[in-house]
């Protein structure tokens, strides 16, 4: 039985408040347990990341759309590619130059809480798989933020766009608490850039290529803070 789009948007968000309980729900809990190994790591990642695509992916298809009508398609690409770049690069600056430092001066005790991702990334040869695993990461996390924003734009207009803006921005902090409290305001910081940047065009090129830039500075970043 083929369900209405009244019904279908239901199913999408219902689907979404779930996903913003369980990362709370999950968040309030004692830090997860991380592999010891960097392999597994990855492997947790991929699958994390692949359910969550096929999970858009599904609802999407319910509501008769896919990846296009959400802004995942050709058009002026190279000219968003560019500008994605230059806003990673900028919110790059902005969360890791200017926020946590001074995060982490107001309050030196809580910034030495959680894990440090850079003790993945001690090996070049580590550092060459983490790229693609990052890039491949923030597709599935920007299309899952672009879902649950146009969702609640579509259901329930403004009011719902402003709602889904700050619970996407707040879970994709908590979502990190595993890396301390001031890591996880920047990174809650960082979702609210990637939100605006694609609410700018309703370029989702836009979205993904700023945050898969900002991962890859990361990532290059801890590798030469673990070989100084």
């Amino acid at each position: 039985m083929k369900l209405s789009k009244r019904s279908a948007s239901a199913v999408s968000i219902a689907g979404v408040i779930l996903y913003w309980l369980y990362t709370f729900y999950r968040s309030s809990g004692t830090r997860p347990d991380f592999p010891s190994g960097t392999e597994e790591l990855f492997l947790s990642i991929i699958k994390s990341k692949i359910i969550i695509i096929a999970a858009v992916y599904l609802l999407l298809r319910l509501e008769g759309e896919g990846f296009r009508q959400i802004g995942f398609n050709g058009e002026r690409f190279f000219r968003h590619l560019t500008t994605g770049i230059l806003f990673g690069l900028a919110s790059w600056v902005l969360v890791n130059v200017i926020v946590i430092p001074i995060l982490n001066s107001v309050n030196p005790g809580i910034s030495k809480d959680g894990l440090d991702m850079a003790v993945y990334m001690k090996d070049i040869r580590t550092v060459y798989l983490w790229i693609p695993i990052v890039i491949f990461g923030a597709f599935a996390e920007e299309l899952l933020r672009i879902f649950m924003l146009t969702r609640f734009e579509n259901s329930f207009g403004k009011t719902g766009l402003y709602i889904a803006l700050i619970f996407t921005s707040v879970t994709f902090g908590i979502g990190h608490l595993y890396q301390g409290p001031n890591a996880a305001i920047g990174t809650g910081l960082g979702g609210l850039m990637y939100a605006l940047v694609y609410l700018r065009k309703r370029s989702a090129v836009e979205a993904f290529t700023s945050h898969a830039f900002f991962n890859i500075i990361s990532v290059a970043g801890g590798f030469l803070m673990n070989n100084n």
